[in-house]
């Protein structure tokens, strides 16, 4: 990679970035502000989580952010940016930070799959930092609506932010630039909150990416009803590999060329040995965060490049 930086200006720039790097990200954002440099040179020069900055000779990128047992996905499309899910609270910062470092000012699109703690937690700070164009999130019942502080705390930030809260429509598609978004579910009344995961096929060109939060086997076979097209190139494995979702069913009539967990290591051994052979039977390239980090799916529309953090 060609430096792009004078001696005396790398100098600068790596002393700036290990000072600053010791006092936290809001440091960064203030240097950013002041027109010192750009997100974009200090995580160049620091090399972290360099892996990101190979996005930039792609139109598209799906990253599936290494952010534990717990889901956040960064979408680009060329200008355009979106966000699914954030993890979550305790690593808000990690989502934040990875956001700002791919140069992003503002969220076109945020999609709340649904609100248990592991997928919205971050989802405040969030948008305290960015600001949102269009925020999509389920309606639940009221059998089922959660009473966890973390989703009370998201109702009201949405509220001081003036930000409307849109309902998926199964069955409904727009246009993010040059991508397509198809929603395909939630499709019915349920007594699990996972179930009233937004289900979403992202398409650029002719690659096409399923993206299934944790919706279970009761919202699949609802999908599998609708007959919608589920080909994908790239699955988003639902419920962190857990044995209630990626029924045999369901996964042969998406048949991805890749398949990738978000999932770290706890009491409840996820990703389960069920699912890992059933994926690999298949002959499916298996991505999983616990072992590989952050996974970068690249793509100009006709082929798929892959990076991996670890």
């Amino acid at each position: 990679m060609k430096n792009k930086f004078s001696k005396k200006k790398k100098i600068l720039l790596s002393a700036t970035v290990a000072i600053l790097l010791l006092l936290g990200s809001w440091f960064l954002t203030i240097a950013e502000e002041l027109c010192l440099f750009s997100w974009e040179d200090i995580f160049y020069i620091s090399a972290l989580n360099d892996i990101s900055y190979q996005a930039k000779n792609y139109d598209m990128s799906v990253h599936v952010i290494d952010v534990g047992k717990a889901d956040s996905i960064y979408i680009k499309c060329k200008d355009k940016h979106i966000l699914i899910d954030a993890g979550e609270r305790d690593i808000y910062d990690k989502v934040n930070v990875y956001l700002r470092k791919n140069n992003v000012k503002k969220l076109d699109l945020v999609i709340s799959t649904h609100p248990h703690s592991d997928h919205i937690g971050g989802m405040r700070s969030v948008l305290d930092e960015f600001t949102v164009d269009r925020f999509i999130m389920p309606v639940l019942p009221e059998n089922i609506l959660p009473t966890s502080k973390t989703y009370e705390k998201l109702l009201l930030k949405l509220d001081e932010k003036n930000i409307k809260v849109e309902k998926p429509v199964s069955g409904s598609s727009f246009n993010i630039g040059e991508l397509k978004m198809d929603v395909l579910a939630p499709n019915n009344d349920y007594d699990k909150v996972n179930n009233y995961s937004v289900v979403v096929k992202a398409t650029y060109k002719n690659k096409k990416f399923l993206l299934v939060g944790d919706a279970e086997k009761e919202s699949e076979q609802d999908i599998l009803k609708k007959g919608f097209d589920l080909s994908a190139d790239v699955l988003k494995v639902g419920h962190h590999g857990s044995k209630t979702s990626t029924t045999k069913e369901f996964l042969e009539k998406i048949n991805p060329t890749y398949a990738v967990i978000s999932v770290a290591e706890d009491k409840s051994k996820l990703p389960k040995r069920e699912i890992i052979n059933r994926l690999n039977y298949k002959g499916y390239i298996v991505y999983r965060t616990d072992i590989n980090g952050t996974v970068i799916f690249l793509t100009n529309g006709d082929t798929i490049d892959v990076v991996t953090e670890k």
